[in-house]
């Protein structure tokens, strides 16, 4: 998003596609070369048995919610003291189909308000650019914390939707 803010500024649409493909090139590369240093580890120091503990975390936020579906348990459902490192599990967990439904009409108000404040024909450009980088940030943070990320430990997203709400 930041190379493409700094690329609107450019008049010259081929030093523009330049810039913007570039950044897309470079993105790419360190992509792949994080993940290849990440699996280089993993394979180094074998640490395989991260897969089985997070399974046995989403198997006890799961357990947690069909014991106490309608309200959740709390903050502390799991017996040793941790979250499911997937937000939506933790919410159904610690907090039930009420605080599930709450969260899922916070979300879907958010990207309703930011669809409606897209389409006001007022909107410049500086905003909309804006805008969508802030939308894109959202949308990671919601798949990021399929993996990783409570309730708790997850300030960002209410944060950015926040930020998105004032936009």
């Amino acid at each position: 998003a930041l190379i493409y803010i700094l690329a609107v500024s450019i008049a010259d649409k081929k030093l523009r596609f330049k810039i913007v493909f570039s950044g897309f090139v470079i993105f790419v590369l360190v992509i792949f070369i994080l993940d290849y240093i990440q699996t280089d580890l993993r394979w180094k120091y074998n640490i395989s048995y991260d897969a089985i503990i997070r399974f046995g975390m989403y198997q006890n936020a799961w357990e947690a919610f069909i014991n106490s579906p309608i309200i959740g348990q709390g903050g502390n459902y799991s017996e040793q003291g941790r979250d499911a490192h997937n937000i939506y599990l933790d919410i159904l967990a610690s907090q039930g189909l009420i605080g599930a439904l709450l969260f899922v009409g916070y979300i879907s108000t958010t990207f309703s308000k930011v669809r409606l404040n897209l389409r006001k024909k007022f909107y410049n450009k500086e905003q909309y650019i804006w805008t969508i980088g802030i939308l894109g940030m959202m949308i990671y943070m919601l798949i990021k914390y399929l993996f990783s990320g409570s309730i708790i430990t997850s300030p960002y997203l209410f944060v950015i939707s926040a930020l998105l709400w004032r936009i």
